[in-house]
């Protein structure tokens, strides 16, 4: 149970960060900028800067399909996750592993494009594959952690009836 409470709290601040991060950060690849305030592209322009994400830089085709991903699946399961993990609702084991399979499956693409192009900076290295602790850890919260959720009897079944006696 108090594996429990620490897995919910540790996966609670994921889940703000994902909303948080997608809708200020990764949208912004999606939505022409003209859309956007002007604190959010500096916010972008400095991220850029700072990282030196080559993903964001020359966004390429399957990294803006993560992207929309996110934007359309994990913003409502996250915001869902949080509201199930906070209230003990049973099906938050559900989707709390449709969460971490669909972010590890994001991530694996994402990781073997920087390994494999060789361009990804140090900084991204610390950015990207720590997310995958927190994917495996949602599939671990959706397998293996009990949700308790109160229930109540409403009557009690008598143990033997006609149909349970034996036949002779």
């Amino acid at each position: 149970m108090v594996y429990s409470r620490g897995i919910d709290t540790v996966l609670a601040f994921c889940f703000s960060f994902f909303i948080i991060n997608i809708l200020v950060l990764d949208i912004q690849l999606c939505l022409p900028s003209h859309l956007l305030p002007n604190f959010l592209i500096d916010f972008y322009s400095w991220y850029i800067r700072e990282f030196d994400d080559y993903l964001f830089i020359e966004r390429p085709n399957f990294f803006i399909g993560v992207i929309a991903l996110e934007s359309l699946v994990h913003v409502p399961l996250s915001i869902a996750n949080a509201y199930g993990l906070f209230t003990k609702k049973a099906w938050s084991s559900t989707t709390c592993l449709i969460q971490g399979v669909s972010t590890i499956t994001c991530l694996v693409a994402i990781i073997w494009d920087m390994v494999g192009s060789q361009k990804a900076s140090r900084r991204m290295f610390m950015i990207y594959p720590p997310f995958m602790g927190f994917g495996l850890l949602m599939v671990v919260r959706g397998l293996y952690v009990p949700v308790y959720t109160k229930t109540t009897i409403t009557h009690d079944v008598p143990k033997t009836t006609e149909a349970t006696k034996k036949r002779a």
